[in-house]
C-alpha cells in the first residue's frame, strides 16, 4: 500500500522510457513496437516488441540471442510455452486444489489435455515472435541509447544474414 503513493510517477517515468525506446527504434525494419491500445494506457511493466522473421533472419530467438551476447538483458519468447501447456491445464484433474475452480469447465469431461496449439495460433505465434525487455523507471538516457543501439545493430546484422 505504501508503494501506491508513487505509482503515478513510476508509470509516468516508464512511459517516458518506452517513448524514448520507441523513437530510437521506430526506423528499424522488422520490429513491431508496443504502444497504447485503443481502450487503455500502457504502463510498461515490460517492453515487449515483436520481430518479423521475414525481415530479421531467425526472428525473435536470433535477435534476443545477439542482444544477450551484447549484454542487453531480454527474454526472447518471454515464456517457453503457452499457459495452456503447463501441467495445471494439461491435466488439471490430477490436482485436488487447482481442479476445484476448473471442474465446471465445459470441456471438463473431455480427454486431457483440454487445449491444443491449433486452437490458439495467435498465442503460439506471439510467443515465437516476441522479445521482452525488463525496462524500469530508473533507465537513464545512456541506458536507452545503449539498448537501442544494440537492438539496431543486431537487427541490421540479421537483416543481411
Amino acid at each position: 500500500v505504501a508503494q501506491l503513493q508513487k505509482l503515478d510517477a513510476v508509470v509516468a517515468r516508464r512511459r517516458e522510457v518506452a517513448a524514448a525506446l520507441r523513437a530510437a527504434l521506430a526506423a528499424v525494419p522488422g520490429l513491431h513496437l508496443p504502444g497504447d491500445g485503443v481502450h487503455g494506457t500502457h504502463s510498461y511493466w515490460k517492453f515487449a516488441f515483436f520481430v518479423d522473421p521475414q525481415v530479421i533472419a531467425g526472428g525473435a530467438q536470433a535477435l534476443g540471442k545477439r542482444m544477450q551476447g551484447e549484454g542487453v538483458a531480454c527474454a526472447p519468447r518471454y515464456i517457453q510455452k503457452p499457459a495452456f501447456e503447463c501441467e495445471l491445464f494439461a491435466d488439471w484433474s490430477r490436482s485436488p486444489v487447482t481442479a476445484l475452480p476448473l471442474q465446471h469447465n465445459p470441456r471438463g469431461k473431455a480427454p486431457m489435455p483440454l487445449f491444443a496449439r491449433s486452437q490458439y495460433p495467435g498465442a503460439v505465434q506471439a510467443l515465437d515472435e516476441v522479445v521482452v525487455l525488463p525496462i524500469n523507471e530508473r533507465y537513464e538516457a545512456e541506458h536507452i541509447a545503449h539498448v537501442a543501439a544494440v537492438i539496431q545493430k543486431s537487427a541490421q546484422v540479421l537483416a543481411h544474414a
